[in-house]
């Protein structure tokens, strides 16, 4: 049985009346509103769903549907560190992003640059108080400092608990920064991490080492010193001038 069509005549619209051109099937309104059911669909299960891996994996989903992309990561923003956390990742690099944090704005994509504030009052003390000649890192952690002594050949730096100088913290990667000390002086190494190493702002992957040195891992700054022979405390504070 098939529709016809209706004999009923063609009325004008009543003054004031604006007559409206029908849309066709494929207009982009309709994938719009489309979009908005899909994504109506994702909040109610947010409101519904106790647990959050088959709700992460709906959203994934979703989002692949409605924008073609090649990577998805979805973070948790912790606002008291301003750190995000990763909670589902679909990339080629999966186990290591899903191991790492990053830092609000960063490591998101990669940046070359991040701003220096210079050294801290506790350095100088810090260094002051060394009266062996040799290579050192000098740190705050947990509003200590922590001066460690360096080695000939490598030191590890990460969160492994196999590193040497170590940060259980999130925005440091496992296997980190590598520093090789020898005679002639010391080198930065970025070991493949996510957020990168910088020296004095700036992002390296290899790099050589000077007295009083920034090193940027993940929220930490190194401070690399070295020393030769013992020193008055009225020249430690020309070289930090």
């Amino acid at each position: 049985m098939s529709a016809q069509p209706s004999s009923a005549p063609n009325r004008e619209p009543a003054a004031g009346a604006v007559r409206r051109p029908a849309l066709p099937a494929d207009h982009s309104d309709t994938a719009l509103a489309d979009s908005y059911r899909r994504l109506a669909d994702v909040f109610h299960l947010i409101l519904a769903e106790q647990d959050l891996s088959p709700l992460l994996e709906r959203i994934a989903d979703t989002l692949e549907e409605l924008i073609p992309h090649d990577t998805l990561s979805i973070y948790e923003a912790d606002e008291a560190q301003r750190v995000l956390h990763p909670v589902l990742v679909r990339d080629q690099w999966e186990e290591e992003i899903m191991a790492s944090s990053t830092l609000f704005g960063e490591g998101l994509k990669k940046h070359d640059h991040h701003d220096v504030e210079g050294a801290p009052p506790w350095l100088e003390e810090a260094r002051e108080a060394l009266v062996r000649e040799g290579d050192y890192l000098a740190f705050a952690d947990d509003e200590r400092v922590r001066v460690v002594p360096l080695q000939d050949g490598w030191t590890r730096i990460g969160r492994s608990l196999s590193a040497h100088v170590r940060f259980d913290d999130p925005t440091v990667s496992r296997r980190h920064a590598l520093l090789y000390r020898e005679e002639g002086g010391a080198r930065i190494l970025d070991d493949r991490s996510l957020n990168g190493v910088f020296k004095n702002g700036e992002r390296v992957e290899l790099a050589e080492l000077e007295d009083g040195d920034e090193i940027g891992i993940g929220r930490f700054r190194l401070f690399y010193v070295s020393l030769s022979g013992v020193r008055s405390s009225k020249e430690t504070r020309t070289a930090f001038a």
